[in-house]
C-alpha cells in the first residue's frame, strides 16, 4: 500500500505539496493518527517548532555533536536517496523544490528506477529499518525497542 502526506509548504505555488511516505513510517504514522483520533484537518504533531528545536539541540549536546541543525536531516534523506538512484526530477518533488539547480547541490544521481518507493525501500535497508521478509520493518518487537531507546 502506497502511503502520501499532505504538507503545508510556502515552497510550491500552491501551498500544499505532497510526498510520499514508506511502508516503515506509514503504519506507525497511523497507529498515531488512530490513538489520537485525528482526521484529515489536524496537525499531526502539535508540537511548538522551539520546543523540538530546543530538545534536538538538548540531544546533540548530551551526544557530543556540534553545529548539526534540524534542516540538516533534510539534507541527509535527500543525499541518501540520491546516492540510492532517485532520478533527480522525482527527488525535486519530495524535497519541494521549484528550480531543478537546488536539488541538484546533493548529489549526482544515475536513474535507475521509476517508482519512487524502491528509493525509500533502499534507504531503509541501508539504515537498517527493513528486516528481511518484513516490507516496513515495523515488527512489534522493533517498535517496543524504539519506544524503550526513546
Amino acid at each position: 500500500m502506497e502511503c502520501r502526506a499532505s504538507i503545508r509548504d510556502a515552497k510550491t505555488t500552491a501551498g500544499v505539496r505532497n510526498v510520499f511516505v514508506p511502508n516503515w513510517a506509514s503504519s506507525t504514522l497511523v497507529k498515531h493518527i488512530r490513538t489520537r483520533g485525528l482526521d484529515g484537518a489536524s496537525q499531526l504533531f502539535a508540537i511548538p517548532r522551539r520546543s523540538v528545536q530546543s530538545e534536538h539541540k538538548r540531544a546533540c549536546r548530551l551526544a557530543g555533536i556540534h553545529d548539526y541543525r534540524i534542516h540538516d536531516h533534510r539534507h541527509t534523506a535527500a543525499v541518501a536517496l540520491a546516492r540510492a538512484g532517485m532520478p533527480l526530477h522525482l527527488l525535486q518533488g519530495q524535497l519541494g523544490h521549484k528550480n531543478i539547480a537546488m536539488t541538484m547541490r546533493y548529489a549526482k544521481f544515475h536513474p535507475d528506477y521509476a517508482d519512487v518507493a524502491s528509493y525509500f525501500e533502499r534507504v531503509s535497508e541501508t539504515l537498517g529499518l527493513a528486516a528481511p521478509g518484513n516490507v516496513s520493518g515495523n515488527t512489534e518487537a522493533t517498535m517496543a525497542e524504539a519506544t524503550v531507546a526513546t
